[in-house]
Parts: C-alpha cells; sequence; structure tokens
C-alpha cells in the first residue's frame, strides 16, 4: 500500500513540475490550452477509440493454395457444445461465451483448430449482416460473398502456420458453398496480417475505413461503419 501512495505521489508531484514550467515559459492562457489538451486526450484514450481498417477481398474463382500447418492438430465446425474448449483462451470467458452462443445462434460458422484436446485457434465466417464490437464494424456481405472474421490464434502457436490454414479451409468451405468473394476486416496497424492477405492468398484492398468505438473493453459501439 505504501509503494502504491509513493507512486501516486510522485506521478502528481511530475505532472504539477510540469505544469508549473508550462505557466513559467508560456503564461497563463497556453498553460490553459496544454491542460485542456492533455485532459481530452486522455478522455479519448480512455473512452474512445478510433480504427483505422482496411476491408480486403478476393474473387473465390482464382486459385489459391492451400496451405497446412506443421502440428498434429484437427480442425472442425464447432457447436454450442464444444464452447467450453475455448475457456483457456479467451478471458474474461463469460463476456465471450456469450458471444460465441449469439453467434452460433444466428446461423454464423466457425472453424477451429484442436491440438492436444484444446483450441489453439479459430476463425469466424458469415454470410449475413455481422456487428463486431470489438472494432465497430457491421458488415453486410453481399449474396455472392462470405465474411471471414475475429481470426485468432494463440500467440504460442503462431510459427506454426495454424492462422494460414484457417484461412485456406475459409475459402475452401465459402467456395464450396458458391460464393464468388470472400471478404475481410484487417487493422491498418496489423502489418503481418495484411501482408498475408494480400501475399499469400492475393487479396486486394476494396475499402480503406474508420470505427468509433466508447467504452470499448465492454464493446459499445457509439458510431460504426457499415460495410455493403
Amino acid at each position: 500500500m505504501s509503494s502504491k501512495i509513493a507512486e501516486k505521489g510522485k506521478i502528481q508531484s511530475s505532472l504539477a513540475k510540469k505544469i508549473r514550467l508550462q505557466w513559467e515559459e508560456k503564461g497563463l492562457a497556453k498553460t490553459f490550452i496544454w491542460i485542456t489538451g492533455r485532459i481530452l486526450k486522455t478522455i479519448q484514450v480512455t473512452f474512445v477509440n478510433l480504427k483505422k481498417h482496411y476491408i480486403l477481398g478476393k474473387n473465390l474463382s482464382d486459385n489459391f493454395t492451400f496451405i497446412q500447418d506443421k502440428l498434429d492438430t484437427t480442425y472442425k465446425f464447432i457447436e454450442i457444445h464444444d464452447l467450453e474448449r475455448f475457456k483457456g483462451i479467451r478471458r474474461p470467458w463469460r463476456r465471450w461465451l456469450k458471444t460465441f452462443e449469439g453467434r452460433l445462434k444466428r446461423g454464423q460458422t466457425c472453424i477451429a483448430c484442436f491440438y492436444k484436446e484444446g483450441v489453439i485457434g479459430y476463425i469466424w465466417i458469415s454470410l449475413t449482416p455481422e456487428t463486431d464490437k470489438n472494432v465497430g464494424l457491421t458488415v453486410r456481405p453481399k449474396v455472392n460473398e462470405s465474411y471471414g472474421f475475429d481470426l485468432y490464434v494463440v500467440p504460442e502457436y503462431r510459427e506454426f502456420l495454424i492462422g494460414f490454414e484457417l484461412i485456406s479451409r475459409w475459402l475452401k468451405y465459402s467456395k464450396g458453398l458458391g460464393r464468388t468473394k470472400a471478404i475481410g476486416g484487417v487493422a491498418k496497424y496489423n502489418k503481418p496480417m495484411l501482408l498475408t492477405m494480400k501475399l499469400a492468398f492475393g487479396f486486394k484492398i476494396m475499402k480503406r475505413l474508420h470505427s468509433l468505438v466508447f467504452f470499448r473493453s465492454r464493446g459499445i459501439i457509439i458510431s460504426s461503419k457499415e460495410v455493403a
């Protein structure tokens, strides 16, 4: 407790020093503007999260390589009774369980990778409108499109091409359904995924957009970008 109080005191002392220096060097008006800017920046970081995204697309009539991972894994389309096996990789689990159950009940599809009885990766597939509260996007696939989203692989297994095979299986499954295009959203900062989608699978950028999320940790959208 005493160490936390001491740390808090250091932060307050440092901030007071910065305010005093601003006052001495730039005067009252500019100090007020500087303090206001700091407050607004804190509010933006804490509550409002502006995200830039790319929507990528690929024609499924094009050839694509089926990439297999390097582990002795099993892939399957999950059902509700499989969700307990996700518990070790999604936290807080209650929120994720509710989200995943809702997706399955709406008819969304999930391909999961199982290794040693546990899930180590998955990708969700939607043929109908889907809102992703984590990024603030609502995507409405056209009748010929398959939307792949929420791709996740446990970090320690990413070197084994799990994500590559999940994408391959999404494309193969979608083509089997008669869909002619696959689309997916990638955050602008996620350079590795952008390169993977573009170079390994031939996706091209269709749209550039941004989303605004309020209280992002709770997944509450105050302004979402709809992608038709």
